[in-house]
Formats: C-alpha cells, structure tokens, sequence
C-alpha cells in the first residue's frame, strides 16, 4: 500500500475574501461601481460610519466571515 501524506488529508480553509487598497481619487461609490455593489454594502461590511476613506486603506469587497 501506498503511504499518505498526511498534510495533503488536512482541509486547510481557502482565503476567499477579496479587499481593496484605497487610492488617490478614489471613493467609496467609485470603489462600489467597480465592484458591483453598493457604497452602503461597503459601509456595512467594513464597519464604516461615513463615506470616508483614506489612501492606503484595506477594505473588504465581500462579507466572508
């Protein structure tokens, strides 16, 4: 018989949130256009309670907990 590998039989969780850097120019519903969704969405997801963003933030496209 053949020996497993027993780090292929681990389920390791797959990274599928996606997130965006903010950029000069860029806006919340700019960023929401973009993506295909909403600037509330965005809001929502990444806790924001205005439309401010600032270059360099992280934000998260999808509600993937």
């Amino acid at each position: 018989s053949k020996a497993i590998n027993p780090k292929a039989a681990i389920n390791e969780p797959v990274d599928t949130m996606k997130t965006y850097r903010v950029k000069a120019g860029d806006s919340l519903e700019k960023i929401a256009r973009h993506h295909h969704t909403s600037a509330e969405t965005l809001k929502k997801i990444n806790h924001l309670s205005n439309d401010k963003i600032i270059v360099g933030q992280e934000l998260r496209l999808t509600d993937d907990n």
